[in-house]
């Protein structure tokens, strides 16, 4: 089973997230912040993380730069979601634009995943 790490400040979005994600079959846990999501990154093992930008503590672009220089999680896809443009020469491994559909977000997991 394929495990996604959900990371979002907002309680309500990463609940809905992690309903969707795991109705369609995958394994989800979630985190408030960066912080809290390198952590779990690196005892949990995801295959796969979405991840809100404007986080209190660490926001995704920092959670990606500290992803990218870990050893272990160099390699894991990292989908970005924000209502604000996506940022230039990221690195991401796709965008979601806030508010986007449902199916929107499972096509491009999916993609993130495969190519991983």
């Amino acid at each position: 089973m394929v495990r996604v790490l959900v990371v979002d400040d907002e309680p309500a979005i990463a609940d809905a997230l992690s309903f969707i994600l795991s109705d369609a079959g995958y394994e989800v846990e979630s985190a408030a912040d960066g912080c809290l999501a390198l952590s779990k990154a690196v005892q949990w093992r995801p295959d796969l993380i979405l991840s809100d930008l404007m986080m209190p503590r660490m926001g995704g672009e920092e959670l990606l730069r500290h992803l990218r220089q870990s050893r272990d999680l160099a390699n894991v896809p990292m989908v970005a979601m924000s209502a604000l443009p996506p940022p230039q020469g990221s690195g991401f491994d796709g965008f979601l634009q806030k508010p986007f559909s449902v199916r929107a977000m499972l096509g491009l997991l999916g993609q993130a995943v495969l190519r991983g």
